[in-house]
């Protein structure tokens, strides 16, 4: 029984593993298709996996950009992510701030596409400022190949007609991540001199300090492993008296071996980036291939003439061999600016405390400084002694701008009016049906307020007659002789 059992469900299992091998067709339909709705999105993914979560960050970002309720994240992978905009103005102010970071680490995000390149997600936009460039070379196309040295310069911000208050250029570069951001790089000038250049990247918070990339921190920078590893094994071969053997870009077997030198492809070591395009290379050997005899000669030597034509030609170089796009001039010289955030260099502020009584003649200057704020401020609500809302949320503007009770807390004042205004305790005043009118009320026209003072206790003692003051010219009338006489 067991045996038949076993076979039946060897069976079963067979007939799974050959209907999973068989490929699932996705109908093409609307109703299987989110394009409509990924087209105003945002895909971007981390780059730090050690210091940047994706869970917290569809969390944090939304708020971070102060569009909380109009914008909504999903968690694609455990390093991917998208965010889903309501509208298409909320997408374009969050792309245009340019780089966007998540625990100080950077961020890598791009606008949604259908049919993504190979290369997406592993570029960014930075603008990068450019210090102690020449004097003799101030000028856009070497602004821009001093940019070219970190990256591939998109755009360059520099009006030579505008006068310039800052010691530095900028340019927005289109950054690969995998690779190192660069501080300081040394010119050859045609001179014969050397200088060097020092760059600074806007919104760029933290870095390996070893490596300076974007992936990873120092502790686990698997460079400075390998650096470590590769000075052991070039000390092992220089003791045993070795040479180390660099690998050839152009086998026998290529068609462009003997027609380009290795100096001419691979990669650039200044810029990081390929001498030739692929798609360029390719089409030479197609070019080639298809010719025998005196006719790939004569091909061969166009090829040759043609790439000493534009050796010396930094721009054609870039247009026609490395298939980069020109960079695009602009006069806006403060085009997208942000901060730059160095880690390193930062000193905590440090207060002087022994100076005696220091944090106390801060906080009474703090406290004087907006005394005088509100004493330039009109009040939103006006008060008098006969009215309704007696309530201690209003108190203070009653006591600021009253004619009647106008000390300041901390002031000597009278009686009435300490005990009138005390946290806590109700004001023990007559019905309204029994209040006089307050005559000295504040008189507020169109320039602001203006206090009146009317003292009512000596206008009751005239009307009663009891005492009469009289100015000092006025004569006493004639009132005829004493009754006694």
């Amino acid at each position: 029984m067991s045996s038949a059992l076993d076979k039946a469900l060897l069976a079963m299992s067979l007939e799974e593993e050959e209907e999973e091998e068989t490929p699932f067709d996705l109908p093409d339909l609307p109703q299987y298709s989110s394009c409509l709705n990924n087209s105003i999105s945002l895909i971007g993914r981390i780059l730090n996996p050690d210091c940047q979560k994706v869970p917290n960050l569809i969390r944090e970002m939304p708020r971070k950009w102060q569009k909380f309720d109009r914008v909504r994240g999903i968690a694609l992978s455990p390093e991917r992510f998208q965010f889903m905009f309501k509208h298409e103005h909320d997408l374009l102010e969050v792309y245009e701030k340019g780089v966007h970071s998540f625990n100080d680490w950077t961020l890598a995000i791009e606008r949604w596409v259908e049919r993504p390149p190979p290369d997406y997600l592993n570029f960014i936009n930075i603008w990068v400022r450019l210090r102690n460039i020449p004097v003799n070379h101030y000028t856009a196309k070497a602004i821009e190949a001093l940019g070219d040295l970190v990256g591939h310069v998109v755009e360059v911000a520099f009006d030579p007609s505008r006068p310039r208050i800052n010691d530095y250029e900028r340019v927005l570069v289109r950054f690969d991540v995998s690779r190192p951001l660069y501080k300081t790089r040394v010119v050859n000038l045609p001179g014969g001199e050397k200088t060097t250049i020092s760059y600074e990247y806007e919104r760029i918070h933290k870095r390996c300090f070893h490596c300076q990339r974007l992936t990873h921190e120092q502790t686990v920078c698997p460079f400075k492993l390998r650096d470590l590893q590769k000075s052991s094994e070039q000390s092992n071969i220089l003791n045993k008296g070795l040479k180390i053997k660099q690998d050839k870009i152009l086998k026998e077997s290529d068609p462009l071996f003997g027609v380009l030198e290795e100096n001419q492809v691979g990669i650039n070591p200044a810029t990081g980036r390929p001498r030739i395009a692929k798609e360029v290379l390719d089409g030479m050997r197609q070019y080639l291939l298809t010719a025998s005899g005196p006719e790939k000669i004569i091909r061969e030597h166009r090829v040759k003439s043609s790439l000493a034509d534009i050796g010396n030609d930094p721009i054609a170089q870039k247009a026609f061999l490395s298939l980069e796009t020109l960079p695009v001039i602009t006069t806006n010289i403060d085009k997208g600016k942000g901060h730059v955030f160095e880690f390193q260099n930062s000193t905590s502020a440090v207060l002087p405390a022994s100076v005696p009584g220091y944090h106390s003649k801060l906080l009474q200057s703090a406290i004087q400084a907006g005394r005088n704020n509100n004493e330039f401020s009109t009040p939103e609500f006006f008060y008098s002694e006969g009215s309704v809302d007696s309530s201690y949320n209003n108190s203070r503007s009653f006591l600021d701008f009253s004619s009647v009770n106008s000390a300041i807390v901390g002031e000597a004042g009278t009686s009435r009016a300490a005990d009138v205004f005390k946290p806590g305790r109700a004001r023990r005043r007559p019905p309204k049906n029994k209040r006089q009118p307050f005559e000295g009320a504040l008189n507020v026209n169109q320039f602001g307020y203006k206090k009146t003072d009317v003292k009512r206790k000596a206008e009751e003692e005239v009307k009663q007659g009891s005492k009469i003051k009289r100015k000092l010219n006025e004569a006493v009338p004639m009132e005829g002789l004493p009754k006694d006489l």
